[in-house]
This record gives C-alpha cells, sequence and structure tokens, in this order.
C-alpha cells in the first residue's frame, strides 16, 4: 500500500518559516512529523533536520563535492533516510539522520540514468523512488538503492511537484502548464 510520505507547502519552494528551534528561516518544511521536521533551504544550500527535542542537523554547503548542495528543491525523511533533490547539481544524494552521506546517484545530462534539473521527490513505503525529472521533461523511477527503474510521463512539460493523495495516486505539477496530472498507482 502506497501511503502519503511528502508534503510541499509552496511551490517555489522559498516560504517563510519559523521553527522554534531554526528561528527565522527562509526555507520550506518539507515533511513535519512528530519526531522531525525537515527543512529545505534553497538559498543557503543545505537541508536541516529539526527533532522534537530542539535539537537541529544541519546538512550540506554550496558545492558540487559528494554531500554538498546547489539549490536542493525537496528533502523526504523515510524511516533513518533522508533523500535529498539536489537541484542544481543534478542528482539525488541519500544521507542518514546524523547527516552521514549514503550514496549519490544522477548527473546533469539528457540520457539513461542522468538528471536535469530535479525539483520534485517522492518516495514510497515500499521503497520506490520517484523524481520530477524537470528539464528532461519526463518522471524517473529508482529503487530505494539508487537502481534505475525506468522512465514515465509522457507528455509532460515540466514536472515539478510531486505528491501522493490518500488513495494512493501520484499527483504532478507540470510547471510550464500550470496543470496538476494524476497517475494511478506506482509498482516496483
Amino acid at each position: 500500500m502506497l501511503r502519503r510520505t511528502f508534503i510541499k507547502l509552496a511551490a517555489t519552494g522559498s516560504v517563510g518559516l519559523c521553527v522554534p528551534a531554526l528561528g527565522k528561516s527562509h526555507g520550506t518544511p518539507a515533511l513535519l512529523t512528530a519526531q522531525c521536521s525537515v527543512v529545505v533551504e534553497p538559498r543557503e544550500h543545505r537541508v536541516s533536520l529539526c527533532f522534537a527535542d530542539g535539537r537541529r542537523q544541519v546538512i550540506g554547503e554550496l558545492g558540487t563535492q559528494p554531500g554538498a548542495f546547489n539549490h536542493p528543491k525537496v528533502a523526504v525523511l523515510r524511516g533513518d533516510r533522508l533523500f535529498v533533490a539536489d537541484t542544481g547539481n543534478s542528482r539525488i544524494q541519500v544521507f542518514d539522520r546524523g547527516g552521514t552521506l549514503i550514496r549519490t546517484f544522477g548527473k546533469f545530462g539528457r540520457g539513461v540514468g542522468e538528471l536535469a534539473h530535479p525539483a520534485g521527490l517522492v518516495v514510497t513505503d515500499d521503497g520506490l523512488i520517484v523524481v520530477a525529472d524537470t528539464f528532461n521533461h519526463r518522471l524517473v523511477r529508482y529503487r530505494e538503492d539508487g537502481a534505475l527503474l525506468g522512465y514515465f510521463g509522457e507528455g509532460l512539460n515540466a514536472p515539478h511537484t510531486l505528491a501522493f493523495d490518500d488513495a494512493g495516486d501520484l499527483h504532478v505539477t507540470d510547471y510550464q502548464r500550470t496543470a496538476v496530472i494524476a497517475a494511478r498507482r506506482l509498482t516496483a
């Protein structure tokens, strides 16, 4: 069964947020749970994990090296893994809750296994990762270990934000068309 694992509160990725552990921020709350909030801060090139006990774990800085970011757009916390769409570096990075980099996948390009400005990301309960490969005009499916499963979303112009509804259907915003498109349930 698929469940919603991602909530994006702003299409642009830039809203004001005030969280006690953070003070003022210009990030986007990507996922809010009772134990941890994830805040993506594209202009600061970082992602922050804010825990219920007041601790804050900051991950990233501006750069191209593994573990650094260039305008990350969305992050999804699933279990003990944090998946980040490192939009400006055209890759996905996976961290543990302590901020240790586990793996990266994707690189800039138009070919197989390559991404161009990935701006949306969801992770299903069974570990399927779906990425909005915005400038390649497609959606990409990966296994949790980063193995490429394939592409779909023919006819999309610039897929951007992804979210599951309560029925498990995937919704995609197409940035260029200002449309929301629904897809049926996905399986690995």
